[in-house]
């Protein structure tokens, strides 16, 4: 009898698959890995005291054909579990969003970076180890991060190190993006930006300037500008990007509108991005320091509509809005009894009934009702707004109602000093122009009334007879106001003179008085630190005879390195 060992004979069979920039071994019956990012790199910076300036920015490149249609692809980048999606434009760039996100063709393939503000960002890292306590390159392990690309997702896993400052900031650096020798060092790589005219009209040439160093950049440095309208950005090497930048880049916007425009660099081991608000057309304001944006539309009969918008603010869903008079009370008439707290929704209205200086101010919330950041637009309420004839310093009422009259304030120039850590009083002093209203009577028997405001903090002066200022005026903010005039025939403007005014604002708390939601704060954006001045706007009001004027200022603002105190200057922009 034959006997006989029966072997089983397992046969594995083994594929090597390379893509995306790496090799590994595939066991038959089993998917293939992912496709990897490739030179993934993430900065991660968690500010503790003001989590709305949280970000992270992500780079990396993809293993995929170059020349592809990109208009309306879409694409999902996630870091950590914390996730976007962004429908791209025909350049690559992120479609309505206040994100920075731009997929560009390197002729082998793409390489993408995402910046992105968000509140969450100490909630969703902190398993990872970014937690509120002083750290010093405490090692972070791998974070998941991935990009979702034409049903394809790219991944890496990115550990680095992390250093914090308990209840200030803390930043992780991953992957390629290596920590510089102090991570908390203050490097000037976008120094300042600024756009002029700023604000500025549909289809006028817009010039974006700034100063930027490639100090302390690794290997091939990209500079980009991203106009923030879906036109085609600007793209160079860091040493031609500096160039152009400081001579200025010019662009024409098409449409009214806030729009953010951004400037990133772009290093082997470093990433530097920033944005800036440019405001087209009439009417909007925006907080410069959260992104909330506003929008007046006003309507015979006195009745206004804010148009909030709130996109640009982390986490924001909707908004409460309250409107107010110059002593912060509750003005106007409302379409129904607004419930405690004012009107929610991005669209308040409101009608005004008397003519005056009034604000609408609106908190962004998220969908728990929490309060994420401020907007105030200031509210000028003329006669003509409400269907009424102007009138003459003594009271007699004109035939024809005022309605050509020039109702912009021209700015020669503005500034100011908000102190931080003082009990004395903050100042503004504003010098313009404006043309002064038909009828109006500069030396009137009974003198005149003259309402102001000033990033959102109102007064109202009395000129006596002579046209000179009595003091004190009504709640004492004015300290100084002369209205310069021509000579008038009769001593009655026709509605053609050109009048100049100078203005200061003397007391203290200005910035929590209104200064605030202009962006005047002691800290500045986590995207701004390092610059020399950075971009704001400040409304200007005035109610003159009936008349009312308005302007909205760019001034650049700077705070001291201790944060004593922080200065802002504006001049009329050519």
């Amino acid at each position: 009898m034959f006997h006989a060992t029966h072997r089983i004979l397992s046969l594995v069979f083994v594929f090597t698959v390379a893509a995306a920039g790496f090799t590994a071994q595939v066991r038959a019956g089993q998917a293939p890995p992912p496709p990897q990012i490739i030179g993934g790199g993430a900065k991660i910076l968690i500010n503790f005291a003001d989590q709305q300036q949280s970000k992270f920015v992500l780079t990396g490149s993809l293993q995929t054909p170059s020349g592809q249609m990109l208009a309306g692809k879409m694409v999902t980048v996630s870091l950590g579990g914390v996730q976007r999606n962004y429908t791209l434009s025909p350049e690559g760039e992120g479609v309505a969003t206040p994100d920075l996100f731009h997929l560009r063709d390197t002729g082998n393939g793409y390489s993408f970076i995402v910046s992105t503000l968000d509140n969450s960002l100490a909630n969703a890292f902190q398993s990872f180890g970014l937690i509120n306590a002083d750290s010093s390159a405490v090692s972070v392990p791998p974070i998941p991060a991935s990009i979702t690309f034409n049903g394809i997702m790219y991944t890496a896993s990115l550990g680095g190190s992390y250093y914090a400052h308990a209840n200030g900031t803390g930043k992780a650096f991953l992957g390629v993006i290596q920590p510089p020798k102090d991570p908390f060092a203050v490097i000037m790589h976008i120094a300042t930006l600024a756009a002029s005219p700023n604000p500025s009209q549909a289809n006028q040439v817009v010039t974006i300037s700034g100063s930027t160093s490639l100090k302390n950049f690794t290997g091939t440095v990209v500079g980009n500008l991203h106009f923030g309208d879906a036109s085609k950005p600007i793209h160079a090497d860091g040493a031609t990007f500096v160039e152009m930048l400081k001579k200025g880049i010019t662009h024409t916007y098409t449409a009214d509108g806030v729009y953010v425009a951004r400037v990133s660099l772009i290093g082997g081991d470093e990433i530097a991005d920033t944005r800036l608000f440019v405001i087209v057309g009439n009417n909007w304001v925006v907080n410069s320091q959260n992104g909330a944006v506003g929008r007046l539309v006003k309507t015979p009969g006195g009745g206004v509509t804010l148009q909030v918008g709130v996109g640009n603010v982390p986490g924001a869903m909707t908004a409460q809005t309250n409107f107010k008079d110059m002593n912060g009370n509750a003005a106007g008439r409302p379409p129904v009894p607004p419930p405690p707290g004012g009107q929610m929704g991005l669209a308040p209205t409101n009608t005004f009934v008397m003519p005056g200086v009034y604000v609408a101010e609106a908190m962004a919330l998220d969908g728990n009702g929490k309060p994420l950041g401020k907007l105030r637009k200031t509210i000028g309420i003329g006669l003509a707004d409400l269907g009424m004839s102007t009138v003459q310093g003594d009271g007699t009422q004109l035939a024809v109602r005022d309605t050509t009259t020039d109702s912009t304030i021209t700015l020669t120039s503005m500034s100011g000093k908000f102190l931080f850590a003082s009990t004395s009083a903050d100042s503004v002093i504003f010098i313009g122009k404006i043309t002064l209203p038909a009828g109006f009577t500069p030396k009137s028997a009974t003198g005149n009334d003259i309402t102001i405001a000033m990033g959102n903090v109102s007064d109202t002066v009395h000129l006596d007879s002579k046209n000179k200022l009595t003091l004190p005026t009504s709640l004492g903010y004015i300290t100084k106001f002369l209205l310069t005039v021509p000579k008038l025939p009769n001593g009655v403007a026709t509605g053609s003179e050109v009048a100049k005014v100078y203005m200061r604002m003397n007391t203290t708390g200005l910035i929590l008085k209104g200064f605030d939601s202009e962006g005047i704060s002691v800290s500045l954006r986590s995207d701004e630190t390092g610059q020399t001045s950075v971009a704001r706007f400040v409304q200007v009001e005035m109610l003159v005879g009936g008349q009312s004027y308005s302007s909205l200022v760019q001034v650049g603002y700077t705070t001291t390195s201790g944060s004593d105190f922080g200065v802002i200057s504006g001049r009329t922009q050519k």
